[in-house]
């Protein structure tokens, strides 16, 4: 249920998610430090790295740089900048025209950070999934029927299962890209601040029309089309 006042709805809710975050980032660096004692047999000596040991390494190295990645996320692109501000265009002085100018340009910016972040985020997930097949080569392994290596305790992540997640994370990434088009089609506030042009007409044309928007969405849904040549669980 929202909260009646949506000024305090909206400073409550950027803390809580920002506030999960965080939580998740303490425990996942708990997690990390105590799992070479947990999965070693001496509690003294530590079991070799967890992202640096010799087998599966190209798995453990792309790992590693996808929760770099993510922690560079929390910091580069979680904090939006500044609202525009509302001015009266009937009185408005040279410092607030700049001013609005600047944090449209600050958002443009930021966009083209949340996507360019995005993308990398996408691909590392799929050369994550790729590089653990290749690393764990489970080919002969078979769960009991209804058993998901993922999800249960005594089963085992198969090759199939990991090409599969493959594909999922590929729909992610290409998903993650229709949804910034969205949100930078969604708009006109940037062909109307001073002389800053639109994007082009066909994207206009895109962003104005239902034709356009179901193409969006007819491209966005296509790799199911191909969803047949990866394994199915």
């Amino acid at each position: 249920m929202a909260s009646p006042h949506p000024l305090l709805n909206n400073l409550i809710q950027p803390s809580c998610a920002l506030a999960g975050l965080r939580l998740f980032f303490v425990l996942l660096a708990i997690t990390l430090l105590i799992s070479p004692y947990t999965t070693s047999k001496s509690k003294s000596k530590p079991k070799s790295s967890l992202f640096l040991s010799a087998h599966g390494r190209s798995h453990r190295l792309v790992g590693l740089a996808h929760l770099l990645w993510l922690i560079v996320g929390v910091i580069w692109v979680v904090h939006p900048p500044a609202p525009t501000p509302s001015i009266s265009t009937d009185a408005s002085t040279n410092e607030e025209i700049w001013a609005k100018k600047a944090a449209v340009v600050a958002h443009k910016i930021w966009s083209i950070q949340c996507l360019f972040y995005d993308i990398i985020l996408g691909i590392l997930g799929i050369l994550a999934t790729l590089t653990a097949a290749r690393s764990f080569p489970h080919r002969h392994i078979v769960n009991r029927p209804g058993e998901s290596g993922t999800l249960s305790h005594s089963a085992m992540v198969t090759q199939e299962e990991m090409m599969e997640h493959s594909f999922y994370q590929g729909l992610n990434l290409i998903q993650a890209i229709y949804l910034h088009l969205l949100s930078w089609m969604g708009g006109n506030s940037i062909s109307r601040v001073g002389r800053v042009k639109s994007v082009g007409s066909a994207l206009r044309l895109v962003r104005q029309t239902a034709w356009g928007r179901g193409l969006l969405l007819w491209l966005v849904t296509l790799p199911w089309a191909w969803r047949n040549t990866f394994p199915v669980h």
